[in-house]
């Protein structure tokens, strides 16, 4: 009996493929329930880059023509941070608590090294299962006026690792949306998700999700820098914007980010809540208003 020609044998292959690729297809469309999961002692290091512009122009007030104006500022920042997530507890209502330490930081403004070695505090985070943050204690005050220091770009990056995981199973293509609320911007914005596939990251089966986070500012400051409330000390209004777009790999049976990119912007305008009068002796002019503007690009990486 003679055997079949090459070219039978490779269509009778192909049809014997066919059902593994159909298999292939649907689960490439099968919906994900998109979850974090936390289990004690659970430790995870990330290495985190971030590259930003801070730009910063002032004016004077009107009272003072023959002041010349300031020349704006434009200063680069890059942070590199290597971090460990662990998880310490595990609520009774799925949420984890999380230390995270930093094992190593630096930060260099305008070709200038800014700090260098594990000397940031460690932080306490809980985060629910839908990758919200609970609750989050350690990130030291800010200052709104010096967005160089390395601890406002840690508080950054602690914002950035909030997710808005969706409440139901999802398919690839589909979308949904979060409102966003900080107490200390005082204001509420969105953040509008999309799944956009699933994808091999290493041994990870992962769904790749954007998410446009738009946040507005509407807050005061004292003269530190810090949000506070009206009537507690503030002397300066910031209104402003936030605008991130990140896209992340998210590990489908692990509950965890694999790796992230993301860019954005924070423009923000600071102006006394009172007009400021002449200049006193050996005191500077104060600005009548100040326009602080930060782009950045940042990425967050697994470390095996």
């Amino acid at each position: 009996m003679r055997s079949a020609p090459p070219a039978v044998r490779l269509c009778l292959g192909a049809l014997c493929l066919l059902p593994l690729a159909a298999i292939a297809a649907q689960n490439d469309n099968a919906p994900a329930l998109l979850r974090m999961k936390f289990r004690q002692g659970e430790a995870s290091k990330y290495q985190v880059n971030i590259q930003a512009t801070l730009n910063l122009a002032q004016t004077l007030p009107t009272n003072q023509p023959h002041q010349p104006p300031p020349q704006p500022m434009v200063v680069p920042i890059n942070t590199s941070l290597l971090m460990q997530q662990q998880v310490t507890r595990v609520l009774s209502n799925g949420n984890g608590v999380l230390t995270i330490a930093f094992l190593s930081q630096q930060t260099t403004v305008n070709g200038s090294t800014a700090g260098t070695g594990a000397n940031l505090p460690p932080i306490t985070m809980t985060l629910s299962p839908l990758g919200k943050i609970a609750s989050i204690t350690g990130i030291p005050h800010g200052d709104m006026n010096s967005m160089l220091s390395p601890t406002s770009m840690l508080g950054l990056e602690m914002f950035l690792l909030e997710l808005f995981l969706p409440s139901k199973p999802v398919r690839p293509g589909e979308a949904w949306t979060d409102s966003v609320h900080l107490s200390t911007l005082s204001g509420t914005g969105t953040a509008k998700s999309k799944f956009l596939r699933y994808e091999t990251v290493g041994h990870y089966r992962t769904a790749r999700i954007r998410t446009e986070l738009t946040l507005p500012i509407n807050t005061t400051a004292n003269m530190a820098g810090e949000p506070v409330g009206r009537g507690s000390g503030a002397v300066s209004g910031v209104s402003g914007a936030v605008h991130m777009i990140t896209e992340r790999d998210f590990a489908v049976a692990e509950g965890k980010v694999i790796r992230s990119t993301g860019n954005g912007s924070i423009t923000a305008v600071i102006k006394p809540l009172r007009a400021s009068g002449p200049a006193r002796p050996g005191m500077g002019i104060m600005p009548r208003s100040t326009r602080v503007s930060l782009k950045m690009t940042i990425s967050t990486d697994l470390v095996p």
